[in-house]
């Protein structure tokens, strides 16, 4: 059933993202370049064959690693895998950035976690047989993500600019948060 309510909070989110799409007009100034649709399913097709294989090894991988370290797999998700499968969006930010397209670079954040949460967390929890079980450490790490936003929002200056003062805080919290994992 949480699966479900998860899965109706990302439907009502599509539906919000939709309409203010529409009601936003944007001049496009940049040219399209033309792509032929067999390419275009082609990369698609990949894409998701490398996805797919690559999920399989990185779980394979982190439980394995998890197992050789003596680590629990809570604390490999919240580092190796965390790091693993973010490290597109890292990119993906880090490029938009450099391009000045800063509303790239935050709505990828913003939206990865969104989807996160509600998309990836409710598909799981649909297709666990028992529902997914929620170790109470979790609570603390949630705790904490709310605290990562309030800082963050702090920092944001009037002009709605994370300065690079601010940055360097979060990442040395960050690093400050993995070390007191390990």
């Amino acid at each position: 059933m949480d699966g479900v309510i998860l899965w109706l909070f990302f439907i009502v989110f599509l539906v919000y993202l939709y309409h203010s799409a529409k009601q936003q007009k944007e001049e496009q100034s940049e040219s399209k370049q033309q792509t032929s649709i067999i390419k275009l399913l082609f990369y698609v097709v990949f894409s998701l064959v490398c996805i797919i294989v690559g999920s399989e090894v990185t779980v394979d991988a982190a439980r394995y690693i998890a197992a050789q370290l003596g680590m629990s797999e809570r604390l490999i998700g919240l580092t190796i895998v965390a790091v693993g499968t973010s490290l597109p969006e890292l990119m993906t930010s880090l490029v938009a950035s450099y391009k000045g397209k800063n509303d790239i670079a935050v709505g990828n954040i913003i939206g990865s976690n969104i989807f996160n949460i509600l998309f990836v967390l409710g598909t799981a929890s649909l297709v666990a047989p028992h529902g997914i079980a929620f170790d109470v450490q979790f609570i603390l790490d949630g705790i904490i993500a709310i605290g990562v936003v309030v800082l963050f929002m702090i920092f944001i200056d009037k002009d709605m600019i994370l300065r690079k003062y601010g940055a360097l805080v979060m990442l040395i919290g960050y690093i400050i948060y993995i070390i007191s994992l390990i």
